[in-house]
């Protein structure tokens, strides 16, 4: 079975129509050689097709592949599959842009010995261990494939590209940087305000992050919902009396760092999930010392 060329990227890289009259980027050694658009090539000389719906995105790929090597663009797109395969995410296209750009990038920094270190290594392994994990196995991938073995930085640069790809089309990259600083700094407090010697990263420890990221991506949004639980938080307010100043030096420090009035129902969940953080600290350090 034969199919028609559309347009010629390079020796190696062509664009078909597929069954819905999609242009599609394909792969194959030799499959561009001497050809022109409206050529007939094999279906079965065809070794890699990617599908992707969205106009723009596919038009960056067709860029995107004549600049990069095809071993690096054939590596990311495995890795990808394995990402769909043990997870079952639903990962944005955009990830076939990012992701192999990045990789390329990556690799030729090795060949080059510069190496980048990773500010948000800890943050991103604490707040994202789900897409830190596959990220692992993504260098397990590419040290397969290119015999090359990259640093847990690189590992937790890669994971940030999947938790980009996980979240909303409107957002992106920098918005995920803000919201890991945000509950860098929020934790902070709360680890020195209660002298906390270990870092926020058990499985125990999740709950309150979660609440933190949601905070954190309330303020980069200025989502602000009605306050239905203000008069519930005055009358807690003095039971978690050791709890409620870190939340209000974690309100304040919110209000003059990003002009954010946190409301009565965020500083309730805030509290209740310090609360609940504190208590299973206090336990694991008990059991510790026994």
């Amino acid at each position: 079975m034969d199919t028609r060329i559309v347009k010629v990227i390079n020796n190696n890289v062509l664009t078909i129509l597929d069954n819905e009259g999609n242009e599609t980027v394909v792969m194959g050694k030799g499959i561009g050689f001497r050809k022109k658009p409206g050529d007939l090539i094999p279906y079965d000389s065809i070794k890699k097709t990617f599908s992707l719906r969205q106009k723009e995105i596919n038009s960056k790929f067709q860029q995107l592949v004549t600049v990069l090597p095809s071993e690096h663009i054939i590596l990311s797109e495995k890795i990808i599959q394995m990402v769909y395969s043990v997870t079952g995410w639903k990962l944005n296209d955009n990830i076939y842009i990012t992701l192999t750009d990045h990789i390329s990038g990556a690799i030729r920094r090795y060949e080059q010995n510069i190496e980048l270190d990773n500010a948000l290594l800890w943050d991103i392994r604490q707040l994202y261990p789900e897409e830190y994990l596959v990220a692992q196995q993504a260098l397990d991938i590419i040290e397969e494939e290119c015999k090359i073995r990259f640093s847990d930085d690189e590992a937790a640069y890669i994971a940030l590209h999947f938790v980009n790809a996980r979240i909303n089309t409107d957002e992106n990259m920098e918005l995920v940087h803000q919201v890991t600083k945000i509950i860098r700094e929020i934790s902070s407090i709360i680890k020195y305000y209660f002298h906390i010697e270990q870092n926020l990263e058990s499985e125990e420890d999740y709950p309150l992050i979660n609440q933190i990221r949601i905070l954190a991506s309330q303020i980069l949004q200025s989502a602000k919902h009605e306050d239905m639980h203000e008069e519930l938080y005055q009358v807690i307010e003095e039971y978690y009396s050791k709890i409620n100043p870190c939340a209000k030096k974690i309100k304040k420090f919110l209000a003059d760092q990003y002009s954010y009035e946190i409301s009565g129902e965020e500083m309730l969940s805030l509290v209740l999930s310090i609360s609940q953080f504190l208590s299973g600290y206090q336990e694991r350090k008990t059991n510790a010392v026994d």
